[in-house]
Protein backbone atom coordinates (compact mmCIF):
# COMPACT_ATOMS: atom_id res chain seq x y z
CA UNK A 1 0.00 0.00 0.00
CA UNK A 2 2.57 2.44 0.51
CA UNK A 3 4.61 1.57 -2.19
CA UNK A 4 1.41 2.59 -4.10
CA UNK A 5 1.04 5.92 -2.28
CA UNK A 6 4.53 6.65 -3.12
CA UNK A 7 4.25 5.84 -6.44
CA UNK A 8 1.78 8.80 -6.53
CA UNK A 9 2.98 11.12 -3.77
CA UNK A 10 6.02 11.51 -5.68
CA UNK A 11 5.36 13.10 -8.88
CA UNK A 12 3.18 15.75 -7.04
CA UNK A 13 6.40 16.42 -4.58
CA UNK A 14 8.23 16.61 -7.95
CA UNK A 15 5.74 19.23 -9.36
CA UNK A 16 5.35 21.19 -5.74
CA UNK A 17 9.58 21.37 -6.00
CA UNK A 18 9.64 22.37 -9.32
CA UNK A 19 6.96 25.51 -9.04
CA UNK A 20 8.83 26.12 -5.44
CA UNK A 21 12.55 26.28 -7.44
CA UNK A 22 11.34 28.31 -9.95
CA UNK A 23 9.84 31.15 -7.71
CA UNK A 24 12.75 31.07 -5.79
CA UNK A 25 15.41 31.91 -8.75
CA UNK A 26 12.20 34.55 -9.69
CA UNK A 27 12.45 35.98 -6.43
CA UNK A 28 16.41 36.11 -6.13
CA UNK A 29 17.14 36.80 -9.93
CA UNK A 30 20.49 34.43 -8.91
CA UNK A 31 20.87 30.67 -9.63
CA UNK A 32 23.81 30.94 -7.49
CA UNK A 33 21.66 31.94 -4.51
CA UNK A 34 21.99 29.17 -1.44
CA UNK A 35 17.98 28.72 -0.82
CA UNK A 36 18.26 28.28 -5.32
CA UNK A 37 20.84 25.85 -5.03
CA UNK A 38 19.35 23.78 -2.19
CA UNK A 39 15.88 23.75 -3.73
CA UNK A 40 17.75 22.59 -7.11
CA UNK A 41 19.67 19.84 -5.66
CA UNK A 42 15.91 18.71 -3.37
CA UNK A 43 14.56 18.17 -7.14
CA UNK A 44 17.28 16.42 -8.87
CA UNK A 45 17.14 13.95 -5.65
CA UNK A 46 13.33 13.36 -5.85
CA UNK A 47 13.73 12.88 -10.00
CA UNK A 48 16.58 10.57 -9.01
CA UNK A 49 14.27 8.23 -6.43
CA UNK A 50 11.53 8.91 -9.09
CA UNK A 51 13.65 7.36 -12.04
CA UNK A 52 14.94 4.31 -9.78
CA UNK A 53 11.50 3.58 -8.60
CA UNK A 54 10.61 2.98 -11.90
CA UNK A 55 13.59 0.85 -13.32
CA UNK A 56 12.99 -1.05 -9.81
CA UNK A 57 9.56 -1.95 -11.53
CA UNK A 58 10.66 -2.93 -14.92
Amino acid sequence: MRAAMDERSLPLQIEQKRKQLNALAESYADLLHPDVIRASTELDELIVKYMQDREGRR
